[in-house]
């Protein structure tokens, strides 16, 4: 793998994805089927197949569900209040802005890294936890 890779950030990472879908979409559709080709070859060189086969499966069996997984918290002036960010700043949020805001938040939940920082965050903040008890039980 590339060291340049590897140094990049979760925000990065995600920024990248973003500027790549953003060209893909841009290429007529015999294109994209042709890079997608070429892509495939890429996993294959790679040794991705496991997992994107597996991705793939897991893809499609949630796309055929009826239901959300998780259904995406409305943004609401109420909960944007609750932030720890000035009032003033706040107020000059639309509404417009706060559906680019939950739009946000949803395209989010779909990068594999929101879910490694979520992870991350959950795991540190539970440790704490269980560290803090710990530390006002008597021995």
């Amino acid at each position: 793998m590339n060291d340049e890779r590897q140094k990049l950030t979760p925000e990065e990472l995600l920024q990248t994805k973003d500027r790549v879908l953003e060209q893909w979409r841009m290429l007529p559709s015999e294109h994209q089927a042709t890079m997608l080709l070429v892509l495939l070859k890429e996993i294959d060189s790679a040794n991705m197949n496991d997992w994107t086969r597996s991705a793939i499966a897991t893809l499609y069996t949630f796309a055929e569900q009826t239901q959300p997984i998780m259904s995406i918290p409305l943004v609401t002036r109420e909960k944007i209040a609750q932030l720890d960010m000035p009032e003033q700043e706040l107020a000059t949020l639309t509404d417009e802005d706060l559906n680019a805001i939950a739009g946000r938040i949803e395209a989010a939940f779909s990068h594999e890294e929101f879910w490694d920082e979520l992870f991350h965050q959950a795991l540190k903040f539970h440790t704490e936890q269980v560290l803090i008890a710990k530390r006002s039980k008597p021995f």
